[in-house]
């Protein structure tokens, strides 16, 4: 019960980071398109999630540096 548990809330907090570095992939692509498209449609767009990771990458080097 408690492998269970675990597995659960693992794939739990897997998908909040996955939705959390999309959304700021999309953010970031939204300031550049958003004369375009509405924050909602950037958001159903793909790359959002690699645009995300790259940010959070970069940001990450950065703080190491």
């Amino acid at each position: 019960m408690l492998d269970f548990l675990g597995d659960l809330l693992a794939e739990f907090f897997s998908g909040l980071v996955w939705v959390a570095i999309k959304s700021i992939g999309a953010f970031i692509r939204w300031i550049f398109l958003r004369r375009k498209y509405s924050f909602d449609e950037v958001y159903e767009q793909d790359w959002n999630g690699r645009i995300g990771l790259l940010v959070v990458l970069i940001l990450v080097i950065f703080l190491l540096l």
